[in-house]
């Protein structure tokens, strides 16, 4: 299973281990203390990857102000080390967790990064599990819910099943390329052509700790040269599989050929980072 999908499991067990125990402090902090020792240490995933360092959520979720949403592998995942509650609201202080693909343990993995500040509305007088459990839901992923239906269309296939490994065999030989050129086939007579294809810039994460490496995406190249249906079939996380797909949407090819006449073809490309 992917990392992901472990951080994933942990939320749920820790809502549900939430919602069953009798959260009732004699005071706020007796509660916050019990809330900290269940969760303190465990990594959440937020459904809203917006990123500012300090976040304020309303109890039924809806993020107040913020600076944007960014990459969910760099603004989902939080892993809590204090909780507290003032009044009506939960604080939750904690880690960003940044994903990386491991090439190695092909799956992403994180490491601890940026603090982060969480405040979530509560009912100022109900401590209880149900009265806490309810606004944590809202912000975090709850049960049943799957951090593939919170992204862009491109992640999904890889959030679902994880990576393409024969697709990864098949452009071997092309790693340290900006593209792979297709293989000809009975669809098409002449392969795509790039035209403009300018390289993709660094997020300001990846630049900073200098972590480079390759996207791997499959792709429609349309009768008219534009590109359409991008999948990540292996990422590089980081923030680097949106700029990867941002500037590929971009990308502009002499079309594939077929019989002499202009045709939709399905392609592999290999996006690589270098600094």
């Amino acid at each position: 299973m992917l990392q992901y999908s472990r951080f994933s499991r942990i939320l749920l067990l820790l809502v549900l281990c939430l919602i069953a125990s009798n959260v009732r402090g004699d005071d706020q902090q007796d509660a916050g203390h019990l809330l900290q020792s269940k969760i303190q240490g465990k990594i959440f995933t937020l459904k809203t990857f917006d990123r500012s360092d300090r976040l304020y959520f309303k109890s039924d979720g809806t993020l107040v102000g913020g600076r944007g949403l960014g990459p969910w592998t760099l603004y989902a995942n939080v892993e809590v080390s204090e909780v507290l509650i003032h009044g009506d609201r939960l604080e939750i202080q904690g880690n960003r967790i940044f994903m990386r693909y491991d090439d190695k343990r092909k799956e992403l993995v994180g490491a601890r990064a940026s603090k982060v500040s969480i405040e979530i509305e509560i009912e100022p007088n109900d401590l209880s599990s149900a009265a806490l459990g309810k606004p944590l839901r809202a912000v975090f992923l709850a049960p049943g819910e799957k951090l593939a239906d919170r992204v862009p269309s491109y992640w999904r296939q890889f959030l679902e099943t994880g990576v393409d490994t024969k697709s990864l065999d098949e452009i071997q030989s092309a790693f340290g390329k900006k593209s792979e050129k297709p293989p000809k086939s009975a669809d098409y007579d002449i392969p795509p052509k790039e035209i403009s294809a300018p390289s993709p810039d660094f997020s300001d994460e990846a630049r900073r700790v200098r972590f480079q490496g390759s996207v791997l995406l499959s792709l429609i190249v349309n009768e008219e040269g534009k590109t359409e249906n991008i999948v990540i079939l292996k990422p590089l996380g980081m923030g680097l599989d949106e700029k990867a797909v941002e500037t590929v949407q971009n990308w502009k090819f002499k079309p594939a050929m077929r019989e002499g006449v202009p045709a939709s073809v399905k392609i592999k490309l290999q996006i690589t980072f270098r600094m």
